[in-house]
């Protein structure tokens, strides 16, 4: 391509993009109203220090925990089963300088069949709580855990594959070491 050729092709092209740009942004822009648009209403299903989580075998008080990570939702049976990790700072009684965290799965239910509005009034209520649904057998001067909750479902039956480990406290170094890690399958019907 020749030099004059080139000159004049590039403000060309120049003109070409700026007339292709311009029809695209500005002019949708113009026709939207900001004031229409209606954004998703959000509300916290698990939050730190506030949600009430129940033990395993709901006997007992709830408790809360000082985090909420890893989240999954599914939806099985009409039951909308919303799962995360529940983490909570933890030192034994014998070591109480050496904290770490105790970490298990955590589910809270809806009714899939409830609108939206009633889902979030019901989540924002006194009555919503989570539940402890998973939970790593601690073996003896240890801790255990149960990380990343993974769901699926079929039919009325729930799926969660969950990692797990636990932890005993060394104490040369004062710190909590890792003693071994697993993968669980649990099943469960909605």
């Amino acid at each position: 391509m020749s030099r004059h050729h080139f000159c004049s092709a590039v403000p060309l092209l120049l003109v070409v993009v700026m007339m292709c740009c311009n029809t695209c942004g500005p002019a949708a822009a113009e026709d939207s109203n900001s004031g229409d648009v209606r954004l998703p209403q959000r509300v916290g299903v698990f939050l730190p220090q506030k949600t009430s989580v129940l033990p395993k075998e709901g006997a007992g008080p709830g408790d809360v925990r000082d985090a909420f990570v890893s989240p999954s939702i599914v939806s099985a049976g009409g039951v909308i089963v919303a799962l995360a990790e529940g983490r909570k700072w933890h030192s034994a009684p014998q070591h109480p300088a050496a904290k770490t965290l105790a970490i298990d799965i955590v589910a809270g239910y809806l009714n899939a069949t409830e609108p939206w509005s009633s889902m979030v009034a019901y989540i924002t209520s006194s009555k919503w709580n989570a539940h402890t649904v998973f939970d790593r057998e601690t073996p003896k001067d240890g801790l255990g855990m149960a990380i990343l909750p993974t769901s699926l479902s079929k039919g009325n039956e729930l799926f969660l594959l969950v990692g797990s480990s636990y932890f005993v406290f060394d104490p040369t170094t004062q710190h909590w070491i890792e003693g071994g890690g697993d993968i669980h399958l649990v099943k469960g019907e909605v």
